[in-house]
């Protein structure tokens, strides 16, 4: 086996490293708070669809698209006249952004969504609830719970 020359090994050199730093990047125009803003709007709108292509793939990998729809239908989400969103709270390539969102009755929903850097951009990985009072504990509203006769009991 002859060893390779400089002009076979520099383009495949050049490739990789085009490649690690593409990797890396990030769309810094959109800031988390603006993908939460953005997937409300499209759920408001009826475009669960889109809103699902939207999530991080670890979140489609455990949740179907007819799961999704009708979480978010069972939730009001796709009802809800507003929604305000406060500043990301950012932790490396995750972020967190409360909102709250209105549904047409008036009442307020508050929400944490929980958003992951993946292939440059800003993607839901989860929605949590606030703290349950006198429980402190918070439940990821996409959760999927099996729901047989000896699970009676909340989820731990």
């Amino acid at each position: 086996m002859q060893p390779r020359n400089y002009s076979q090994r520099f383009p495949r050199t050049l490739a990789l490293y085009v490649t690690a730093l593409l990797c890396g990047c990030e769309d810094r125009s959109r800031s988390p708070r603006d993908a939460a803003g953005e997937m409300s709007r499209m759920l408001s709108e009826q475009r669960i669809a889109e809103a699902y292509r939207q999530t991080a793939s670890a979140f489609r990998f455990t949740r179907s698209a007819k799961y999704f729809e009708a979480r978010v239908r069972d939730l009001g989400l796709c009802d809800a006249s507003e929604a305000k969103w406060g500043e990301a709270e950012r932790h490396g390539r995750l972020a967190t952004v409360h909102g709250v969102f209105t549904p047409k009755d008036g009442s307020k929903f508050p929400l944490n969504f929980i958003l992951s850097m993946e292939d440059g951009k800003w993607r839901l990985m989860e929605a949590r609830s606030d703290p349950v009072p006198g429980r402190n504990a918070v439940v990821d509203v996409f959760a999927v719970t099996a729901r047989t006769r000896d699970t009676g009991t909340p989820r731990a």
